[in-house]
């Protein structure tokens, strides 16, 4: 029966072919009822495995209405490819695609081929009639939906069947999306959720992520071309819609992925401050930005897995995060930008260092496009709001770090006057704090008084410690001179001999006074293992010596300066070791250094050690010297799968390296000024670029990741935006 319609419907249409052209009111029966009867043909044809189960003699049958439904269907687009008028027919041309929009729904499980005819059919009708539907406000809901779902499904199936033809599939239906969104346009708000929806879907397979995934290369990279151009062309466009912009307003991003939201929400809102400004709401902003940071923080780890996977990209995703989110904090007004700052503040505080890094990084961006008075302004306020924490001896927590790094790189930006201000408001002899975190450096010769002073402080210090005339307080005040001579940077103007002679004997009178019980004891040993780092090169072999025996003893003693011995050792291999007698015997020594730090039973200074341990070795001629003090056990093969990039890395307890500081409310108020705004002056590179090192090899030892520091140094360093 169903054979014998279908032949009587396609003798119908060639007798209607044969006519030139006609209107379509004069047959207009003809298109729906040959339209509902291959839709149901075609439904027969998807329940076949369950009508024609075990009945396998039928499926020739099956196959024979198949092909004939889609000749019927050939022949129907043909026939309104004729139609000369249909400008009375806005009803029968909707009730038409409505059924070819649900005919694509059951051909998408049937055959891929009639299906993508079918929505030519459906887009050569909707394109040639396109000006009596508008005028019938024709609804392209539901064939974006269903076009959307065909996507999706597509995606979710590329790993388990034949990638790129399904791909080639999402390429053909993202264009017919397209081109519907430029037809019938106008009621943004139907179509925009939709589209929104299709891209949240679309990041979830970005291309660096399919990396990670372990998708094949050219899999990958018909993605990018066949679906991400389209994917581009999709934003684009929607960034002309104030609509879609109200949805992104609207967006919950509690459980969000962090890629796919920032994709979305922050380059389509860096594209509108380009092309419409004025049709941004700058209310929701800084709730957009804090949800950022606090999906980042909770662990969505794809916007950093994408980073990673990206990191020798001149243009990485990282460098556009910083760019854009700069960009659009750079136009908010003052309200906005206050909170804004308040959400990067604490984010310095939490407990993800990449969060950390991006926060920093993005609001130096922001200092850099604002002008100079600015800058000021905010490191007098963040100076203000964290004064306790800088001037806190005793605090040695990771968030310090980043919150100096900071303050060092806004302060670089400075220009000469108002770092002369900055000096004004701060005076180094009451400030020592702060001029530590910019290490002494662009001060006037004038200043430097107060460093000598500081020098000799410590030099009168020592010799009444030594006498045995140093009470509490005093010992305090050398302890504070340590920590301050830690960071001097060498000048020529300033006498420094005095200082090591100073140093070497604190050295000797420990190794006589060793009070290990005593907290404010190994207190005093950090600081005093911190200022010999810093002018390590002025002691003689013999004098380096000494002091080395005397670190090897703490160790032995199972004194806590680990982490302290490990940065001296790795000042260190900075220096070189004259050819003697004497070299061999610090060689040994530093080996007998080396091998209580690797075998520690805490696995932060387990890694920071063998780090250290591989630079000095590479750096030291006689390094089977030191590999012989360590040979065999369990430190020779951690030390070769290190080499080997074989190391197993396990998870990294932050909470004992980060502690929240929720207490440090930070709000900023710029100021009218008439201060002079000045070109920023000359940046001293090679500074700076040390200064990203240092967070660089930060963020490797905080993740339990040391051993890829200096290969992923440079990419890294892009990554940074240095």
């Amino acid at each position: 029966m169903c054979i014998t319609v279908l032949k009587m419907l396609g003798d119908i249409l060639d007798c209607l072919l044969k006519t030139k052209q006609f209107a379509l009111c004069d047959v207009r029966s003809v298109p729906l009822n040959t339209i509902e009867m291959l839709l149901v043909t075609f439904r027969h044809c998807k329940d076949s495995n369950t009508l024609y189960g075990g009945y396998s003699h039928k499926l020739t049958e099956l196959l024979t209405i198949f092909k004939l439904a889609d000749n019927v269907h050939k022949k129907l687009f043909a026939l309104f490819e004729i139609v000369a008028d249909a400008s009375d027919e806005g009803v029968l041309l909707q009730e038409v695609l409505k059924f070819l929009v649900e005919m694509g729904e059951i051909l998408a499980c049937i055959n891929v081929k009639v299906n993508a005819f079918n929505w030519k059919c459906y887009m050569s009708i909707a394109q040639k009639f396109s000006h009596i539907l508008n005028k019938e406000s024709f609804s392209i809901r539901q064939p974006l939906i269903t076009l959307v779902n065909e996507i999706i499904n597509n995606l979710k199936l590329m790993k388990k069947d034949n990638a790129q033809n399904r791909i080639r599939l999402c390429n053909f239906n993202f264009k017919v999306i397209s081109k519907l969104c430029e037809l019938f346009g106008t009621n943004t708000q139907e179509y925009c959720p939709i589209i929104y929806d299709l891209l949240h879907t679309c990041y979830r397979y970005y291309p660096p992520l399919l990396v990670l995934e372990e998708y094949q290369e050219d899999v990958i990279c018909v993605v990018d071309s066949l679906i991400f151009s389209q994917v581009a062309d999709l934003l684009r466009d929607l960034c002309l819609q104030p609509c879609f912009y109200q949805i992104l307003e609207k967006v919950q991003p509690v459980a969000q992925n962090t890629l796919v939201f920032y994709a979305i929400t922050f380059k389509v809102m860096s594209s509108l401050l380009s092309s419409h400004p004025e049709i941004i709401t700058f209310g929701r902003v800084s709730a957009m930005i804090g949800a950022f940071f606090t999906m980042l923080e909770r662990g969505h780890s794809e916007f950093w897995d994408v980073i990673i996977a990206t990191a020798d990209n001149k243009n990485s995703l990282y460098d556009d995060s910083v760019v854009n989110l700069a960009d659009i904090i750079c136009v908010l007004n003052e309200e906005e930008f206050n909170r804004v700052e308040q959400i990067l503040f604490q984010a310095i505080f939490v407990e993800c260092p990449w969060c950390s890094l991006l926060a920093v990084d993005i609001w130096n961006m922001v200092l850099r496009k604002e002008n100079l008075q600015l800058s000021y302004e905010t490191i007098c306020n963040v100076i203000d709001q964290t004064k306790c924490l800088l001037a806190n001896e005793h605090l040695n927590q990771p968030q310090l770090i980043f919150l100096k790094n900071f303050l060092q790189r806004a302060f670089d930006n400075l220009s000469p006057n108002y770092r002369a201000m900055l000096l004004d408001k701060y005076p180094l002899h009451s400030n020592l704090h702060v001029w530590k975190v910019f290490r002494f450096e662009h001060l006037p010769k004038t200043e430097l008084v107060g460093i000598a002073a500081e020098i000799i402080n410590v030099v009168h210090k020592t010799n009444s410690l030594i006498a045995g005339n140093c009470n509490s307080e005093e010992f305090q005040i050398l302890c504070t001179g340590l920590d301050t001579v830690s960071y001097i940077r060498e000048h020529s103007e300033i006498d420094t001999s005095h200082l090591i002679l100073a140093l070497f004997n604190l050295w000797k009178w420990v190794v006589n006074n060793q009070l290990n019980e005593v907290q404010l004891f190994k207190y005093f040993l950090q600081k005093l293992i911190s200022a010999t780092s810093n002018f390590l090169p002025h002691f003689s072999i013999d004098k380096l010596l000494a002091i080395l025996n005397a670190v090897n003893d703490l160790l032995t003693a199972n004194v806590n300066v680990q982490i302290s011995t490990t940065s001296l050792l790795s000042t260190l291999t900075k220096g070189s070791l004259n050819s003697s007698l004497d070299r061999k015997q610090v060689l040994t020594t530093v080996s007998k250094a080396f091998h209580k730090l690797l075998t520690h039973k805490n696995p932060i200074i387990n890694q920071n050690a063998l780090e250290v341990f591989l630079q000095f070795s590479d750096n030291c001629q006689r390094n089977a010297m030191l590999h012989g003090a360590i040979k065999g056990g369990a430190v020779e093969k951690r030390i070769s799968n290190f080499i080997n990039n074989q190391i197993e890395l396990g998870p990294l307890n932050t909470r004992e390296y980060f502690k929240m500081q929720n207490k440090y409310q930070y709000v900023h108020s710029c100021n009218a000024s008439t201060a002079p705004s000045e070109s920023e002056a000359g940046r001293e590179l090679e500074t700076v670029v040390k200064r990203i090192k240092m967070n660089v090899e930060l963020f490797h030892k905080l993740t339990n990741r040391t051993g890829e520091a200096d290969e992923n140094l440079a990419k890294i360093m892009t990554i940074l935006n240095a």
